[in-house]
């Protein structure tokens, strides 16, 4: 992302969904400038502002209407990104807020890049690098273990740790020079060897400790399994690359450590999967990991084939049963299979 600090920017700050109270959300240095025509009233920024009752100039339905909102004025010093910034709280309608933000835009603001309020809070030294990264966290979070951590993260929980170890090995550092500079003087004493080696040792143990706290929040093992299954050359790997162009269109394609980047290969030649696929996509709001699997003929558990075959039936069985839904995919003409299980859904494919 390339952004331009001097830019004054907007986006919704809820959800694209009906509710009580919708939020747009602006920073920039023309804040004021852009909101004031809009307004149509004094708007001050000397100190943090509250104006309620107001209301906004927009375009519903190809009319001039006007929009009931408070707003919300903060100055550079007490923003989140220590620029000037403003809130527009109304009602949360999603077609209202669309034309809330064109008429902002419209007034000489440009919509925010993803994720671009916490960049200027970053630059502007507002949180640091680890808090930045448990906005997403806390985004994303799947689970309540999940957000705790990532609340945790934010509130410093990673970062004051971090700033203990780096005081302490500043500290030491300046002893072992204090040692090197004045190695001559006799009544100056430096650090001993044993000394040093125990130092270093707590902060790297400092360090693994954090490594450990950390090393699954945000991990793609959180999230929801939907496994495609089916007879061999059922169209699985066709809906799986077709899913991931989809999300990848949407803007909403992610790619967890250790998942799978590339399409599934596609071919009318039955087997040519042997391997699972995953890749991490959000469909309707919600992430989860989609696995590709090889086909597997109805039967028997696996353990009859043997050789590269079975060894993909049995890895297809075993990514089959660690699912939180399997999306069994059914050949147009063929006989779906009768639906015993709330986590199986029939689907029909090559229609």
């Amino acid at each position: 992302m390339i952004a331009d600090e001097r830019d004054t920017i907007v986006a919704a700050a809820t959800p694209r969904a009906g509710g009580v109270r919708g939020v747009v959300r602006l920073s920039g240095p023309q804040t004021v400038e852009v909101l004031r025509p809009l307004v149509g009233g004094p708007l001050e920024l000397r100190r943090p502002t509250r104006r309620p009752g107001a209301s906004l100039e927009v375009v519903l339905a190809g009319a001039p209407r006007r929009a009931p909102c408070d707003v919300y004025l903060w100055p550079g010093r007490r923003s989140y990104t220590r620029q000037p910034s403003a809130e527009l709280h109304t009602i949360g309608s999603p077609p209202l807020l669309d034309a809330i933000i064109a008429a902002v835009c419209g007034a000489g603001a440009r919509l925010a890049e993803p994720g671009e309020f916490t960049l200027r809070a970053l630059l502007a030294g507002r949180i640091d690098l680890t808090q930045a990264e448990a906005v997403l966290g806390v985004i994303d979070a799947p689970s309540g273990p999940a957000l705790e951590s990532a609340l945790s993260q934010l509130a410093g929980g990673l970062s004051r740790p971090l700033q203990h170890i780096r005081e302490d090995l500043l500290q030491l550092l300046a002893e072992l020079e204090a040692g090197l500079d004045f190695v001559e003087e006799e009544d100056v004493r430096f650090i001993e060897d044993a000394e040093l080696t125990r130092r270093l040792d707590a902060a790297l143990a400092a360090v693994r400790s954090l490594l450990e706290q950390t090393a699954t929040r945000g991990r793609s093992e959180f999230l929801p399994r939907v496994t495609l299954v089916g007879p061999p050359n059922a169209g699985k790997s066709s809906l799986f690359n077709a899913l991931r162009q989809h999300a990848a269109a949407d803007g909403r394609q992610q790619q967890a450590p250790g998942v799978t980047a590339a399409n599934a290969l596609v071919s009318p030649t039955a087997g040519t999967t042997r391997d699972s696929l995953t890749a991490e996509v959000t469909a309707g709001g919600v992430r989860f990991l989609l696995i590709d699997t090889a086909g597997v003929e109805p039967g028997p558990a696996a353990g009859v084939q043997t050789g590269p075959a079975g060894v993909a039936d049995a890895a297809s069985r075993r990514d089959a049963a660690a699912a939180d839904l399997r999306v069994r995919c059914v050949p147009a003409g063929a006989d779906p299979p009768a639906k015993t299980d709330p986590a199986e859904l029939n689907i029909r494919t090559k229609c």
